[in-house]
């Protein structure tokens, strides 16, 4: 195997499982509701790096909350998902100069000119970024063209290959809503019309609700071509150890043969572009 894995993980279990696989995990990723249940001398094994990943939403009680998991556990880097975190980490004095930041898909690197705009304005290096979902193959290989004409050539360009994409980050509760708010941190099925699932996830820390669409994203038939081209990221939901450990074997084992461990996925936009 020649390339290695990003994992984001939601869980503790998820987490567990993943820090055994170290022959082919390079990076985890978590969310600070599980950054916060992590013990602070766990050891991480050498060659994984660890990233604190930004919160769903940040206000003013979450600000308080990342400050205390930065002086808690030192991170190799952050993950950020918005541009409120953006300012917060740059202007925060507890990062040190070495640490990385990397910016997710939802920041919407859609042209060079974006990652120029976020590279002047970091404090923190940045040393790569996830492809926005809506791009297509050929709107990602011109992306690509373009910045490493601009120089860019020491930001990676990654992809996510599997994970279910966020279809809503909601300030009402599911369940509080059905008069059943519990204040734990976890997972609900809610269904629509048509009698499909879609997993919700209560950071009730946060009091946030992250509705995910009901099949995953999966990119693993364009899996060689996009490891060729940059790192290769799995984000874990509501799927449970034994999913997790199949998804990640799957993954670090691929053959362009062998069915995934799961049956029902979208390729999204790959194929379709910005509409």
């Amino acid at each position: 195997m020649q390339y290695k894995l990003h994992v984001k993980v939601t869980t503790k279990e998820q987490f567990d499982t993943v820090i055994k696989e170290t022959s082919c995990i390079s990076r985890i990723y978590v969310l600070p509701s599980l950054a916060s249940l992590l013990d602070k001398g766990m050891h991480i094994p050498e060659g994984i790096e660890l990233y604190l990943c930004s919160p769903f939403i940040l206000r003013d009680p979450d600000v308080v909350s990342m400050e205390k998991l930065i002086k808690n556990r030192r991170y190799d880097g952050f993950l950020c998902s918005d541009h409120e975190f953006f300012g917060y980490i740059n202007d925060c004095s507890l990062t040190d100069d070495d640490q990385m930041l990397v910016l997710d898909n939802s920041m919407y690197i859609l042209n060079d000119d974006a990652l120029d705009l976020y590279v002047k304005n970091s404090k923190l290096d940045i040393s790569g970024f996830y492809n926005s979902f809506e791009l297509n193959y050929k709107e990602l290989l011109d992306l690509k063209e373009a910045i490493c004409k601009r120089g860019f050539d020491n930001v990676i360009s990654s992809y996510v290959v599997y994970g279910r994409i966020p279809m809503m980050i909601s300030a009402n509760c599911v369940n509080k809503t059905s008069d059943e708010c519990n204040g734990k941190t976890g997972f609900t099925l809610i269904k629509d019309r048509m009698g499909k699932s879609f997993p919700v996830y209560r950071d009730c820390g946060s009091c946030i609700n992250v509705i995910y669409n009901s099949v995953p994203l999966s990119l693993h038939k364009h899996f060689s071509n996009l490891c060729e081209r940059g790192d290769a990221r799995i984000d874990l939901t509501n799927e449970s150890s034994e999913e997790t450990k199949s998804i990640i074997d799957y993954f670090s084992n691929y053959d362009k043969n062998t069915a995934p461990p799961y049956r029902d996925y979208t390729t999204g936009h790959y194929k379709r572009g910005v509409e």
